[in-house]
């Protein structure tokens, strides 16, 4: 077959190729570009392919007669295209059933390159039950909410070192197209898994490893360690589960949210391909939602409830008929069948590593300890509340004079309060012997108190336990001393007492850094135990890595919280990526081959990651101000006050980041998705959060290993409350170069990119909404 391109702009002849048949993906990917950009510079193309004989290439002539003469007839029908018709004209398909001709494989092809266009591609086949389609190098993966049965043993041999176009898309395709290239090259690989939350990123991430593994075992089937290899990807896959147990959980646009992002490194000889290796890494694992009243708790929860006996839960003071008794699983977790399969899995997979009964109650007791952790409760202790002063609240002296913060001033100054306004409003609550006044805006609500009143108000002054047998049980399910417990959390290291809302602070952080240390404490032992099983399979042969990225989704639910502006930065950082690989890179590429091209422009995100992670950003300004010299002051006024000038500064004159006028403490980032408003209390509180060293010194002194080792790793990420953050220690920092490291590893790699769709906002299976669709696409 001989195709020829033609391309005219109005009555002149610009550009003719002749292509063999072998390259018509290159044919087809040329038109659409040409189309798609000759609309980006208005310009009216008229592009015309002609298909000189009738005949299809060897590879693709699995169908009789009749069939070939129709296909051939609608290829050439459907590449007779006409640009200024076919881009940026009314849409014709919208609200239509796309005919076979119209329906493609690879959005690339699609005869009307708009965003509804490419909206209808996805929901035809997803009516299909179609669920992969490529878009010239990407994939993009519709999240179908049920079983579709296309990852058997079948598909999994088709795809064994196939060309990526001889099959349909499929997950498998971009999973076998890495090993082709490692194989071919002798280079690195990165498969980077992408996309709005509960677009089935979790799913793909399982579905690419599974294919990597079992190709790097089929090219190496027969060897004498083979068996071997074998164990390495099943102990591989099964700590994947314990992870998901762990690190995922259910949210409103998932059931199976990941909110930890996870990198898999699998080493493969470049001359075999036999497997050599296996890593995992984690990062931003969100603890936050351990302790966060509103959001359904870690799937582990669930799954203790459903499957461990009653006799073990009681040892740890847990019924299952009580649980909203407890704080931290009162309407936050799903007992059902789900779960009990869910606890299943996870035993079967804590079993395969060798875990003992013992070792697995012992795990499951320090995950009860932090449970009960949430239901010990602090009050003002009972000889202060009945000081004489305290009924000054209601007396009739004189109120201190008001002090407002500057940036207070500098906000309702923009709400047109003048000066005379506020000094009236103090005036008045002088006057009138009031305890506090009150300036209200339209989201926020600020009292300004006397300082012992809002002491009392706030929880702040010292404070004792409600309940000592809470204490008690947590003690023992660390096997710590009782005794220290209760002083770690009233009292500071100089024996001074902590006020009602510091002991909270230091119960939650403990929870929160505990919890994180079961999960590092889970990732260490797996990658020991592929150490143990890999250390054995070296013989000097080189080795290349396909590294499988699987990351948090871009979210904005409400006002963001430290948690959800990391997963938006990792988000920003990739976006960047992925338009420096398939657009600039593109381009440079059609330089080099001497293309006649004119160059175009896009929506880079730079400004926005600039914004975030340059040394003079967002994230070194709440590194910056994470560094506080006392034990509770990340949520001081002072500090909050720099921190909202730093922010002003940063965003003076920059459209993609604003302060939010009647709101005191939040602010909005752009980003490339969407705006998101953040909390800058949350932020400051959040970013310098380590475990207390008390804590870390009581934990370390545990009779229980698990507990033990989580406290001495604890320790090795300093103690900011005992002066400054060392360099590097703070969740910023570390996000940053470690977010620095990713990139640069992922530039020295080949990339390979699937996008993740979630198709409705209510996890029903078959429903595709095109309005939701949209701003993904």
């Amino acid at each position: 077959i001989k195709c020829v391109l033609t391309v005219f702009n109005n009555a002149h002849l610009i550009k003719i190729n002749t292509f063999p048949c072998v390259q018509y993906d290159a044919l087809v990917y040329h038109v659409r570009m040409q189309l798609f950009f000759s609309h980006a510079r208005s310009q009216q193309l008229r592009i015309i392919v002609s298909i000189a004989t009738n005949e299809y290439p060897a590879e693709e002539c699995a169908m009789d007669e009749e069939s070939r003469e129709n296909e051939v007839s609608a290829l050439a029908t459907e590449l007779q295209l006409n640009g200024s018709a076919g881009v940026g004209g009314p849409n014709q398909t919208i609200g239509r059933k796309l005919s076979r001709s119209e329906a493609v494989d690879d959005l690339a092809h699609s005869a009307e390159l708009t965003s509804k266009g490419l909206v209808e591609q996805l929901k035809h086949r997803y009516q299909q039950d179609v669920i992969y389609t490529f878009s010239g190098r990407l994939l993009v993966a519709v999240n179908p909410f049920k079983v579709v049965p296309i990852y058997g043993a079948d598909e999994l041999v088709s795809y064994q070192r196939a060309s990526v176009r001889s099959n349909r898309p499929h997950v498998f395709s971009i999973s076998d197209k890495a090993f082709s290239s490692l194989m071919a090259t002798a280079s690195d690989q990165t498969i980077l898994i992408s996309g709005h939350c509960g677009g089935g990123k979790t799913e793909a991430n399982k579905h690419v490893l599974q294919h990597v593994l079992d190709s790097a075992l089929i090219a190496c089937r027969g060897d004498e360690l083979f068996n071997r290899r074998r164990e390495v990807r099943d102990t591989l896959l099964q700590g994947g589960v314990l992870l998901e147990a762990f690190g995922n959980a259910r949210t409103d646009q998932n059931k199976n949210s990941s909110r930890f992002g996870r990198g898999t490194e699998v080493g493969v000889a470049s001359g075999s391909g036999a497997l050599m290796s296996a890593n995992i890494s984690q990062f931003l694992l969100g603890t936050e939602r351990l302790t966060c009243s509103n959001k359904e708790n870690f799937h582990v929860f669930s799954y203790m409830l459903a499957g461990v006996s009653r006799d073990l839960l009681s040892c740890m003071g847990i019924d299952k008929e009580e649980i909203d008794n407890h704080k931290f699983l009162c309407g936050r977790v799903t007992v059902d069948q789900g779960a009990l399969r869910g606890y299943s899995r996870m035993r079967a997979s804590f079993d395969a590593f060798g875990l003992s009964v013992q070792q697995l109650e012992r795990l499951f007791s320090v995950v009860g300890a932090i449970i009960r952790l949430g239901d010990i409760k602090f009050q003002v202790k009972s000889n202060v509340a009945s000081q004489p002063e305290a009924k000054q609240i209601n007396g009739r002296t004189a109120l201190k004079p008001f002090s407002l913060p500057s940036k207070v001033r500098q906000c309702w100054n923009k709400h047109c309060l003048s000066s005379i306004i506020l000094a009236g409003l103090m005036a008045t609550a002088v006057g009138q012997q009031r305890a506090s006044a009150t300036l209200r805006g339209a989201n926020e609500e600020v009292t300004f108190w006397k300082t012992e009143d809002k002491k009392r108000a706030a929880g702040d002054l010292p404070a004792e336990l409600t309940d000592s047998e809470t204490v008690q049980m947590v003690s023992d399910l660390l096997q710590v001393s009782c005794e220290s417990l209760k002083n770690v959390m009233l009292q500071f290291k100089n024996g001074s007492a902590r006020s009602v809302s510091q002991s909270s602070y230091v119960r939650d952080v403990t929870a929160r850094q505990l919890y994180g240390g079961i999960f590092a404490w889970l990732v260490t032992k797996i990658n020991s135990k592929l150490a143990s099983l890999c250390s054995s399979l070296s013989d000097g042969s080189p080795v290349n890595t396909i590294a499988v990225l699987d990351v948090c989704g871009f979210e904005s639910l409400g006002v963001g919280q430290f948690e959800q502006l990391c997963n938006n930065i990792v988000n920003e950082a990739l976006q960047q990526l992925f338009w420096q690989r398939l657009v600039i890179y593109e381009q440079e590429q059609y330089y080099r081959e001497g293309i006649d091209w004119t160059e175009i422009t896009y929506d880079d995100n730079k400004p926005i990651v600039d914004l975030l992670i340059q040394p003079e950003g967002m994230l070194s300004i709440l590194d910056f101000h994470s560094n506080c010299t006392d034990e509770y002051a990340p949520t001081a006024d002072k500090h909050l006050d720099k921190l909202m000038d730093g922010l002003s500064k940063l965003s003076a004159g920059n459209h993609h980041c604003y302060a939010v006028q009647d709101n005191l403490y939040c602010f909005v980032v752009c980003h490339f998705t969407g705006e998101v408003t953040y909390d800058c209390r949350d932020l400051v509180r959040a970013v310098g959060e380590v475990m207390p060293p008390a804590v870390v010194e009581l934990l370390s002194t545990s009779s229980c290993e698990i507990v033990r080792e989580i406290g001495e790793s604890c320790g090795k990420t300093s103690d900011r409350w005992s002066g400054q953050l060392p360099e590097g220690k703070s969740r910023s920092s570390r996000l940053n170069s470690g977010l620095s490291s990713l990139v640069q590893k992922i530039r020295q790699s080949t990339p390979h990119f699937i996008c993740c769709i979630n198709p409705n906002n209510s996890q029903e299976p078959g429903v595709f909404d095109d309005e939701y669709v949209l701003p993904q696409i």
